[in-house]
């Protein structure tokens, strides 16, 4: 037990340093080629932070627990509406560009539902996947062609990120990219040895314990650009991540073989996923602002859905 809880420390600072470093230099790199903070968190970080989920989701597909891999991306997503955007909120207010608002929400909103529809039935099958592939294709399109802004200029300039070298850029974007990875895999080995100590589902460490984890990244990386006063990476990071989630990652996936939908997901994993998406459209079209007043709303909400899991398929 000493080795994990050692595993799941050392697993955090990982996951600080690479988070702080990975959100100064994709600041450096909306300020240098003038592009819109949110695609930055949104393409960058998301596909970035979303790797330990690809990886535990794709591995746990192909030896065969179905439960794991369904609870996990599906469980991250959860969790990055509830824990995560909820926290950043918290620790600092979260201003939403109008366009962010309006459109890229707008199409996590819809590949919310659309996911709700399809896990509606007994199983998610490959021809699910290719929807999957189409629609992650069209969002990278609409993010790297509607992604350059001029007034991005002023923004970075405020925060107070010097010029970097291109070279520096892409060594502070890896570096932190690796270290998040690393901290998420420490922390992921870590918990799930702990937790199976106590007897819990596959659908639930997936969806809970795995998903924390592998949602660290995005945690260390949303946190952090709160607190910097970046917002539109904070939020994008948020966005971007659940759609690698709800469809690149499910996509790859299902290549493997179809995912069975049980009971428990019906009950639980699925009204949560349309639940906690739905719950920031209030406050997007009212003030464009997730304050402290919505982190706290989200956090409750992660809360009755975690209560309502280990309710209905906690105990193996």
């Amino acid at each position: 037990m000493l080795i994990y809880l050692i595993g799941c420390v050392l697993g955090i600072a990982f996951l600080y340093f690479g988070g702080g470093t990975l959100v100064d230099g994709s600041c450096a790199l909306a300020r240098r080629y003038h592009i819109r903070p949110f695609v930055i968190g949104a393409v960058v970080i998301g596909f970035g932070t979303s790797a330990p989920e690809a990886f535990v989701s794709v591995v746990a597909q192909w030896k065969g627990s179905s439960d794991i891999a369904f609870g996990n991306f599906v469980g991250s997503s959860i969790t990055n509406m509830g824990l995560i955007l909820g926290i950043a909120a918290l620790l600092a207010p979260i201003a939403v560009e109008r366009r962010s608002a309006v459109w890229e929400y707008s199409y996590l909103v819809f590949v919310s539902l659309l996911m709700a529809v399809f896990a509606s039935g007994s199983e998610l099958s490959r021809m699910h996947a290719w929807v999957f592939f189409g629609l992650f294709a069209l969002f990278l399109w609409w993010s790297l062609t509607y992604g350059a802004s001029d007034l991005n200029r002023d923004a970075a300039r405020e925060t107070g990120v010097q010029a970097m070298a291109p070279w520096l850029i892409a060594a502070k974007v890896a570096g932190g990219l690796i270290a998040l990875l690393a901290g998420s895999e420490l922390l992921v080995r870590s918990g799930v040895a702990i937790a199976r100590q106590y007897g819990m589902s596959e659908l639930a460490i997936g969806s809970s314990l795995i998903a924390v984890g592998t949602s660290l990244p995005e945690l260390a990386a949303s946190s952090i650009a709160a607190v910097k006063r970046q917002g539109g990476i904070a939020f994008g990071n948020v966005v971007g991540s659940n759609l690698f989630n709800l469809l690149l990652i499910p996509a790859l996936a299902l290549l493997i073989r179809p995912i069975p939908i049980g009971a428990e997901s019906h009950r639980v994993l699925v009204p949560a996923l349309v639940v906690l998406t739905l719950l920031a459209v209030p406050f997007l079209v009212k003030r464009n602002h997730l304050g402290r007043a919505a982190g706290v709303v989200f956090l409750a909400a992660y809360g009755v859905f975690l209560v309502f899991l280990f309710a209905f398929g906690g105990a193996r």
